[in-house]
C-alpha cells in the first residue's frame, strides 16, 4: 500500500533565512506559505521608507567564511 502525502509547510518569518528555507522547500515540490508580521519581507535585511527618507534596518552585506554558501548565494537567479 502506497500513501501519497502532499506536504504543506508554513515558514514563520520572511527574512533571509525564512525566504531561503521557503525557496528550497518549494524547489523540492513542497507547498510553502511564508507568514510575515510586517507589510514587506526582508526581516532585518530590508530598506524602509519614512517621510521621504530610506533607512537600512540591518547589514547590507553578506559575509560568510563558508565558500560553498557564498557561491550558492551568488548564483541565485531571482
Amino acid at each position: 500500500m502506497c500513501i501519497d502525502l502532499k506536504v504543506k509547510v508554513a515558514v514563520l518569518g520572511g527574512g533571509p533565512c525564512g525566504l531561503t528555507a521557503a525557496w528550497e522547500l518549494a524547489r523540492n515540490g513542497v507547498e510553502v506559505t511564508v507568514v510575515e508580521k510586517d507589510a514587506a519581507v526582508g526581516g532585518l535585511r530590508k530598506t524602509v521608507k519614512k517621510n521621504g527618507y530610506r533607512f537600512d534596518l540591518g547589514s547590507q552585506r553578506f559575509i560568510s567564511k563558508d565558500v560553498e554558501l557564498v557561491d550558492y548565494i551568488r548564483h541565485i537567479n531571482l
